[in-house]
């Protein structure tokens, strides 16, 4: 089963007979933006105002050590995502040699980032910050885990444009319907929604 049809329009049979075929991409001053990139690039900024604005009051964390955890937090993460995608991916970044491997691995402009990776790697540095800190964490993950909810909700959103990561076949009444043509189709979960 393919896991990503960009060109395929959308429907839903449940709604009627309507259909939506939204770009990947869009242009602003002169440049090409990818929709997933702002959609999650919009997350995680939410994300990281709901979790500044209820740190201090509901947590006893500052805002100074929070806006410290999303610095070491981000970066780590987009490393964390990448690694865990070349290395489910192995086959297809290895080069000729070391430095081209290596190379190929940096390529995240290609596209190729994986969450859970992103989750493992950011999480162990935040530890390491709290711990050196003498900050629970505890108290850390009940601050960033309602923003991790938050950024979840509205980063899917780029799945949605980008029609990937959506479940298998089904006729369940509420199915997404991806035209791969004008007269053939899949109907598939909408698991990303």
């Amino acid at each position: 089963m393919p896991t990503m049809m960009r060109d395929a329009a959308i429907s839903f049979p449940l709604l009627g007979d309507w259909s939506i075929d939204p770009s990947a991409s869009f242009t602003l001053f002169g440049h090409t933006f990818y929709w997933y990139g702002a959609i999650i690039g919009l997350g995680f900024i939410l994300a990281a105002l709901y979790c500044m604005r209820r740190a201090p009051k509901d947590f006893g964390i500052s805002k100074d050590t929070l806006t410290d955890v999303v610095l070491i937090g981000l970066p780590t993460a987009i490393v964390g995502a990448r690694l865990y995608y070349v290395f489910c991916h192995w086959s297809s970044y290895v080069g000729d040699t070391v430095w081209q491997t290596l190379w190929n691995w940096c390529k995240i402009w290609e596209g190729g980032t994986a969450i859970p990776g992103g989750l493992l790697l950011a999480t162990f540095c935040v530890w390491l910050y709290a711990r050196k800190k003498k900050i629970p964490f505890g108290a850390m993950a009940d601050v960033c885990a309602p923003g991790l909810l938050i950024g979840q909700c509205i980063g899917r959103w780029g799945n949605f444009i980008n029609r990937e990561a959506f479940g298998g076949m089904t006729e369940l009444p509420w199915r997404m319907r991806l035209w791969i043509s004008g007269t053939y189709y899949i109907d598939v979960h909408p698991t990303f929604l």
